[in-house]
């Protein structure tokens, strides 16, 4: 899964430092994207 980031106004480096720090998260907790967005579902689904 791929992550993807909008933030009004941010420049194209500052999106990558986003979403290089947004990895990281979910590297250091050892769930992957796609486990987040699955459990995020079923908490609001």
């Amino acid at each position: 899964m791929a992550i993807t980031i909008h933030i009004e106004g941010a420049k194209p480096d500052d999106i990558v430092r986003g979403l290089l720090a947004a990895q990281a998260v979910f590297d250091k907790s050892g769930i992957t994207a796609d486990q987040a967005a699955t459990a995020r579902f079923i908490i609001d689904g």
